[in-house]
């Protein structure tokens, strides 16, 4: 006889679930396929105290901290040597990726290159402005069309108030 159930997929399990049909539990590890390990063949760690520990000052990137995270180490020797071991070069690498691991304490001087730079481009304003104004020879030409053209508008004004008179 062929076996016609779905595979057991996270769907399935679930409308099952939802539709409220029973799940089989999993199969057990029958008891018999644990294998028995005598306590005495158990590793265990010895506890480690103060005493035990190296000098936190004598320690380096090649020494081992794992000893500290022994739970007889007191926690005040404990966080001298996580500081000492987050203080190593090898922990201390930044990404460069964050706005703050730059020293703008130290900042560097503009020098004679940006400061030349910056006066050639005042003096390039200087002269794009020179440029837009008038010569002052044109700028007396338009005054005197414009006092023409003033006196002209009078006299037609003058004019055809006299016509209408």
């Amino acid at each position: 006889m062929v076996d016609r159930t779905p595979p057991q997929t996270f769907v399935g399990r679930w409308s099952r679930l939802k539709a409220g049909e029973a799940v089989a539990p999993p199969e057990a590890v029958p008891p018999a396929a644990v294998p028995d390990v005598p306590v005495a063949d158990a590793i265990e760690a010895p506890l480690l105290t103060d005493a035990d520990m190296p000098d936190v000052d004598a320690l380096d990137e090649a020494s081992d901290f794992s000893g500290f995270l022994s739970k007889g180490v007191s926690d005040g020797l404990r966080r001298r040597a996580l500081d000492k071991l987050f203080r190593l070069p090898m922990c201390g690498v930044r990404d460069g990726l964050n706005d703050y691991d730059d020293d703008y304490t130290q900042l560097e001087e503009l020098g004679d290159t940006v400061t030349y730079q910056m006066r050639q481009w005042a003096e390039q304003k200087a002269r794009e402005e020179l440029a837009r104004q008038p010569a002052p020879d044109e700028l007396r030409t338009t005054q005197e069309n414009e006092d023409a053209a003033t006196v002209a508008g009078l006299e037609a004004g003058e004019a055809s108030m006299d016509e209408e008179a």
